[in-house]
């Protein structure tokens, strides 16, 4: 970490009305590294234009770690790996509260002494993995961009993760998922606005990958581009259900211009619109 690292068993750190600006860090987390058995709780900060060589542009907390981030700000930030201002991979609970995520980039590239370093990462505002439970609420993500899948976020969370209330805007990447990731387990997304988002493979609001049940209710999933799977592509290895929710005037270049279904497991649409959508081959 080029700032604040805590590490030590069962330490506590509280972060709170603090400024992280241009932090610069060889390996991972510019502002915080939290590792081992820390508990992390950030209030009311700014992160800005931190830089990680490896994962986390401005925060990465993992191993028995917990983490609560609320009512921060996360901008510019970069990663050559995942997350472009956020990485999380703890075995205990995440919490994202009424948080922004701006202009943040993962996978960037990078040269030093003439020497270049491709950038490989998912999760361009945030990255969250591991088997502790997940849970973001009232939240925005905005501008940010990722070289592999989860142009917004990547959730690739082995324990229970819900998403709600909160908005997906602009986001894009270079594979899937220009909006989000869904690569969890038992994933809930509810109440959410996914707009404008890009992926230049598949899935330009949602590429939802799980191998647990995942559900998408009161979900506003408009204008985002692919080429298959302008709104959402659907390939689970489990239950996927799809409530109260509106695809519109999403487009792909290939296939599934709303909503491009490529699984075995079963899926339920109950009371969802699909409307204006656009498809160039099917």
């Amino acid at each position: 970490g080029g700032e604040l690292t805590p590490t030590g068993g069962r330490a506590r750190a509280d972060v709170a009305h603090a400024t992280f600006t241009e932090n610069v860090a060889l390996a991972d987390g510019a502002a915080i590294y939290n590792e081992h058995e820390g508990d992390l709780t950030v209030a009311d900060s700014v992160f800005t234009d931190n830089l990680a060589w490896g994962e986390g542009g401005a925060i990465d907390s993992g191993s028995k770690t917990s983490a609560s981030i609320t009512r921060s700000s996360f901008t510019g930030n970069r990663a050559n790996g995942n997350g472009g201002a956020v990485i999380v991979h703890p075995e205990r609970p995440v919490t994202v509260t009424g948080s922004t995520f701006t202009d943040n980039h993962a996978g960037v590239d990078l040269i030093e002494n003439g020497e270049f370093f491709e950038g490989e990462g998912g999760g361009g505002g945030m990255f969250a993995d591991g088997t502790g439970g997940f849970v973001m609420r009232g939240s925005r993500f905005e501008g940010n961009s990722s070289n592999t899948e989860g142009g917004g976020l990547s959730l690739n969370t082995g324990g229970t993760a819900l998403v709600a209330n909160s908005e997906f805007y602009d986001t894009r990447t270079e594979t899937s998922g220009g909006g989000i990731l869904n690569a969890g387990m038992r994933v809930t997304f509810s109440g959410l606005t996914i707009s404008g988002n890009k992926a230049f493979e598949d899935g330009g609001g949602i590429d939802n990958q799980g191998s647990g049940d995942f559900v998408v209710e009161n979900t506003m999933i408009s204008r985002n581009t692919a080429f298959d799977g302008g709104g959402i592509v659907n390939r689970p290895d489990s239950l996927s259900r799809f409530i109260n929710s509106t695809l519109w005037d999403n487009r792909a270049k290939n296939h599934g211009g709303g909503f491009d279904h490529e699984s075995d497991a079963d899926t339920e649409i109950e009371n969802t619109t699909l409307s204006g959508n656009i498809a160039l081959v099917a």
